[in-house]
């Protein structure tokens, strides 16, 4: 179940230096990985609740648009070139109900779904509520894929910086879905007669532009960590996430609203 606990605290040499470097210059093929986080970055979570029958439950909120990121991500040119799979700290019952909230039968299309027991930790921090990191190499050397994934294609959505420390030049940031997020849109839905109406969190439409960007990258973490994220822009300050600047937030947000009406699929909010 649990494994020995990760001493690094930061990033290699060896992966800094490869973050540098412009990517293999040959690819037969250019597949690329998605890692998607679960609480936070796909959907809210309340606290354990407990209902008329004396049992604790958690109701899972996904995040607006997730049945269109679910159409676009299993549509048949995306898995042309992308596989997708779920890390999440949370412990394996917890992760089961949440992948069945996002994604329903999609599940299926997902290549894998790791929990709390691929985060390297002592069976005492396994079972207690600890720090976590996911070490992306353990990805790269124990996915079940036909072709091996590396820095190179490999793409982490989190809305934990920690989680990604040790391979932060993979990583893409996306703001926490809240609760206040969610009740927001929720009066968004109540409030309009058009369940696609616009002023919902749009960050999952943000993603799929910025995963068509990433479609063509031969070093994804040279992408970000030149900041392809904020579209190689002098005058903004490093220190702010992609989602935090309105200009580049919104471009892509329109791209991936581009790609959506390429591939006819659907956009839709699907609020809960």
């Amino acid at each position: 179940m649990a494994h020995k606990e990760i001493r690094r605290s930061g990033p290699s040499h060896a992966y800094l230096s490869a973050s540098l470097l412009p990517g293999p210059e040959a690819q037969t093929h250019n597949r690329k990985l998605l890692i998607l986080d679960l609480n936070g970055c796909l959907l809210y979570r309340t606290p354990p609740m407990t209902d008329a029958h004396g049992n604790r439950r958690r109701i899972v909120y996904p995040r607006p648009y997730m049945p269109t990121l679910c159409r676009y991500l299993f549509h048949p040119r995306t898995r042309g070139w992308l596989d997708t799979m779920v890390w999440s700290s949370a412990q394996p019952r917890n992760v089961a109900e949440m992948v069945e909230a996002c994604f329903g039968e999609d599940k299926a299309g997902l290549v894998d779904v790791w929990t709390r027991d691929k985060m390297g930790l002592t069976v005492r921090g396994y079972n207690q509520k600890t720090s976590t990191v996911k070490n992306m190499e353990r990805v790269w050397a124990e996915l079940p894929t036909p072709e091996r994934h590396s820095l190179f294609t490999t793409v982490l959505f989190d809305d934990s910086f920690s989680k990604a420390a040790l391979q932060p030049h993979n990583h893409v940031p996306v703001e926490e879905y809240t609760q206040a997020m969610h009740e927001r849109d929720v009066h968004v839905r109540v409030q309009s007669a058009d369940p696609s109406y616009d002023a919902h969190d749009h960050t999952l439409l943000a993603a799929i532009g910025i995963l068509e960007a990433l479609k063509s990258e031969t070093n994804i973490a040279n992408w970000i960590r030149c900041r392809g994220l904020l579209r190689s822009k002098e005058n903004i300050d490093a220190g702010q996430r992609w989602y935090q600047v309105p200009e580049i937030r919104d471009y892509w947000v329109k791209s991936g609203t581009h790609v959506l009406e390429d591939l006819g699929v659907p956009i839709v909010a699907g609020i809960s």
